[in-house]
């Protein structure tokens, strides 16, 4: 496992090495990719440590009871992601950035810089690993790379937890981490929070090793590891402050530290954490005068530092946007807030299911009980869970995935314990309740139960995922790709009869679903800073010759109106004014869903 992290990290890189010099295309991809396949089998072949399956239940079938069942939830779990996996991709965001970013770096051999795109700063290792998946041309080789992501993290879960816990408890571990809804569900898409997963728990694999035999190699490693995980999401800046903090503070297995090396074991780990993500915030810091781009604008610019590409109104459009998620930080609503986020998915854009809601808050039961290790894993999942919840944050689920390992992890050793003070009370008819709760929650968080739970249908209408007939089949190729995608990115048929009719050049402002990475024409939100001045910022009345400069200045051909969009309205902007309407545009499509206006 250290290896294929270090493996990909290495792919990645060369990518971004590729991308300076012009030559990130698919030929030569091939040629990295088919050497680093022959690299692998050559360092496997050699390898004399113990393989992956070494500490858990090889014969998983013949252990009764939880893990069984646990391995049969995670099963059909793992297979209807992989049925995602093979779908179309409709995610939002997967399809605006995660995949269109690569795709225009391929088209162009280039590591492009995207003046218009507001995340075209921030770091993409995870987006420069998926050009080797599209460089076929198909999403669903990027979409197999992150599904490939969330089966390594489980492996990783599922060792880490026959270490501490039992080998009985690997396979409940996994299972726990890959039924979790929003985990599931990031295993059909190409997102970028389940490499980070993968990273994270391997690195906080090697510190607790680390601590164990006082190996700096392992501690070299995990900086390393946790580094790949820095340069692809500002995220796993969660995991680098706890884990930093165990470095200094931990006691050692090996003996007792004094303090100068305590201090320079957290510089070192630090330092070579950062180091390796380096070139991204480098950067970001080129193109914005900010490494950590767009996040702490407030801060720098009260610091009197100069942020290009942001401004005081993006800033209020994107704490209004990430202010959609949850309840609010009023000391009430932090109280009810692993509740709420249990039970109320649809604020939370994401569910991660009830086994934490039943299990952690027993977790004080078992503390002098369970080993050390597993109190340091309690520590970093309180921290990172800590910072989540700050004003710097969002409070989206899918943030918590990173977390989903060690959570997993401690709920299995609530379970165990359990089941040892029921056994010491004499209860043997009550010793089976704990285990059995499980496996009623592990087949519980399956997408096809998930109707049960009112307050989580909604989070994720279009995948979580389609199990009719026309799924299964586009996914064999016996349904047509185009109408299943048609059916649930609303403006889709726009987006084919734009690449059929407008040039390839052409400029769309869309005020509907992200459609980017399907659409040959370059799409603009109608947030973005290239044209929100002829957007947002033409909203008086009498300002429609205004936003047309404005739109025409930046080089805007067309416009793509969502006529089922709830949150604006016609009235809301000069571009749908009757005046504008009438005096600047001409109606080139339109269907029940959108329309396209082309700029006279």
């Amino acid at each position: 496992l250290v290896q294929i992290a270090i493996g990909t990290g290495l792919l990645g890189y060369l990518a971004f090495a590729l991308g300076l010099v012009g030559w990130l295309r698919p030929g030569v991809l091939s040629v990295v990719l088919a050497g680093g396949l022959v690299s692998a089998a050559l360092v496997l072949a050699r390898s004399s440590g113990p393989h992956v399956g070494s500490g858990l239940e090889r014969r998983w079938f013949l252990a009764r009871g939880l893990p069984r069942w646990s391995a049969v939830a995670g099963l059909f779990a793992v297979l209807l992601a992989l049925l995602g996996a093979l779908l179309p991709e409709i995610e939002y965001d997967a399809l605006w950035y995660h995949l269109t970013f690569p795709a225009r770096y391929l088209r162009s051999g280039w590591l492009l810089d995207l003046p218009s795109e507001h995340m075209s700063p921030v770091p993409q290792h995870v987006e420069l690993l998926y050009t080797y998946g599209l460089m076929f041309g198909d999403a669903r080789g990027a979409k197999l790379i992150h599904f490939g992501f969330g089966l390594l993290a489980a492996l990783w879960t599922g060792l880490l937890a026959a270490r501490y816990v039992g080998r009985r408890w690997a396979l409940p571990a996994a299972a726990l981490f890959v039924t979790a809804p929003t985990v599931t569900w990031e295993m059909t898409t190409a997102y970028n929070e389940l490499p980070l997963t993968f990273l994270a728990i391997g690195a906080t694999t090697l510190l607790l090793r680390w601590r164990e035999r006082g190996d700096r190699q392992l501690l070299v490693i995990a900086a390393l590891l946790l580094g790949l995980g820095l340069a692809g999401k500002h995220l796993a800046y969660f995991f680098l402050v706890p884990l930093a903090a165990v470095v200094l503070l931990a006691p050692m297995a090996t003996g007792e530290r004094g303090a100068a090396r305590r201090f320079g074991d957290a510089a070192l780990f630090c330092t070579i954490a950062v180091a390796v993500a380096l070139p991204w915030y480098v950067r970001a810091w080129y193109y914005t005068g900010n490494p950590l781009f767009p996040m702490f604008y407030d801060v720098l610019t009260s610091a009197g530092l100069e942020i290009r590409r942001w401004d005081a109104q993006a800033q209020r459009g994107w704490g209004a946007a990430m202010d959609r998620y949850g309840h609010g930080r009023a000391p009430l609503d932090l109280l009810l807030l692993p509740w709420r986020m249990t039970w109320d998915g649809v604020r939370y854009a994401g569910s991660l299911g009830p086994a934490w809601l039943f299990f952690l808050p027993l977790l004080p039961l078992a503390w002098k009980r369970i080993a050390l290790p597993l109190r340091l894993l309690a520590f970093i999942a309180g921290a990172y869970f800590l910072l989540w919840v700050t004003p710097y944050s969002s409070f989206q689920v899918r943030y918590l995935v990173p977390l989903v390992p060690l959570l997993s992890i401690l709920v299995v050793a609530v379970i165990r314990e359990l089941q040892v003070l029921l056994r010491h009370a004499g209860s043997r008819t009550l010793q089976g309740l704990p285990a059995g709760l499980m496996i009623v929650v592990l087949f519980l968080n399956l997408p096809v139960f998930l109707p049960l739970a009112d307050a989580r249908v909604g989070w994720i209408p279009n995948t979580i995922h389609s199990i009719k007939p026309s799924a299964w089949a586009t996914a064999v190729g016996l349904y047509d790709a185009d109408r299943y995608t048609a059916a649930r990115v609303r403006p889709y048929s726009a987006v084919q009869f734009m690449n059929a009719e407008l040039a390839p050049d052409a400029r769309v402002v869309t005020f509907s679903e992200a459609s980017h990475f399907y659409t040959r024409a370059e799409m603009l939100h109608d947030y973005s800073r290239s044209v929100a001045a002829g957007t947002w910022g033409a909203r008086r009345p009498g300002s429609e010759d205004e936003a047309y400069r404005s739109l025409r200045a930046a080089g805007v051909t067309h416009i793509l109106w969502d006529k089922v969009r709830q949150d604006i309205d016609d009235d809301d902007f000069a571009v749908r004014s009757p005046a504008f309407r009438e005096r600047y545009t001409r109606r080139v499509y339109e269907d029940a869903l959108v329309e396209l206006d082309e700029l006279l």
